[in-house]
């Protein structure tokens, strides 16, 4: 990601060719009460550090609602050095519960995302003979609603002006407002909708991902791997792609998973949790080794 995503986090601005440096690995921390900013180049791989005018009560702000969870890294763990030292393990056993996944696009949680979609209650869809209904919006809007809880949305004509700026945080900015208010007030208690990356598709225009987090895993969709896509283009919402789910663990943890100290050794500390959305009812967990760590 760009480094000018802590715009949105701190309030402030990164100016200059800072604004367009790739990261890897991003750490804001206060060092003697000095906030500093630490990053990994991603091209490079180098290490930077620099003075920032994030204050340390900020930095507080942003991470005091996290609670310590015992997770340490690879290198202070094991003897045998990683691949990926940086990979984060957890100091005693974890749970990893089986998941229940429902589609919760049903009675007044569906009237609430089509209101929120700006969909007026006398309006009457198109339905195909797979159950996909199909809404045209006077305002150039395309709105499809699949059985399976998918909402697709797609502007066909040009999008008004508007004063939001079009660079890259500005777009994941406006993007994570979207998914807030839609699939992530849905999605069960204890599950996240986070970030997960940004591509330009054009000038002007910026693909933005998101993923479901439940107990650790990332959730990982059939249809396209990700819980939202959001396209904004000149500074405008153009498309959306929103995987609707409703998370909630079972009460019974998945006994068949490898401890996570014998998959880091087996996969080189490049590994991460994951849960198969396919469509079943009850998702277990499994490790997958990582392209690269992020």
């Amino acid at each position: 990601m760009c480094l000018s995503v802590l715009d949105g986090w701190f309030e402030a601005e990164i100016t200059g060719e800072w604004r367009t440096i790739s990261v890897r690995r991003l750490c804001v921390a206060a060092v003697d009460g000095a906030p500093r900013l630490y990053f990994q180049d991603d091209e490079t791989e180098a290490y930077y550090t620099a003075l920032t005018e994030a204050l340390p009560e900020d930095i507080a702000r942003l991470t005091g609602k996290y609670t310590a969870n015992n997770a340490a890294f690879a290198f202070e763990m094991l003897e045998t050095p990683l691949k990926n030292p940086y990979a984060l393990i957890m100091r005693e056993a974890s749970d990893h519960p089986v998941i229940e996944v429902k589609n919760p696009l049903t009675g007044e949680t569906l009237a609430e995302v089509l209101r929120w979609l700006g969909v007026s209650e006398h309006m009457k869809p198109i339905t195909d003979k797979d159950g996909n209904e199909t809404y045209i919006q006077p305002e150039d809007f395309r709105i499809e609603l699949s059985p399976d809880g998918t909402v697709s949305c797609k502007r066909t004509g040009s999008p008004e002006m508007t004063s939001a700026p079009a660079d890259e945080s500005g777009a994941i900015e406006q993007a994570r407002q979207a998914v807030a208010e839609s699939i992530g007030k849905y999605c069960g208690e204890g599950v996240r909708v986070y970030f997960d990356n940004v591509k330009a598709a054009g000038p002007g225009s910026y693909d933005v991902l998101f993923t479901y987090v439940v107990a650790g895993g990332r959730i990982y969709s059939d249809r396209d791997g990700y819980a939202a896509s959001v396209t904004v283009t000149d500074g405008a919402v153009s498309k959306m792609t929103l995987c609707f789910r409703s998370f909630a663990a079972t009460g019974e943890n998945f006994d068949g998973l490898m401890p996570e100290m014998q998959a880091a050794a087996a996969s080189g500390g490049a590994f991460m949790l994951y849960y198969h959305d396919n469509g079943a009812a009850l998702l277990e967990p499994y490790w997958i080794v990582a392209a690269h760590d992020s």
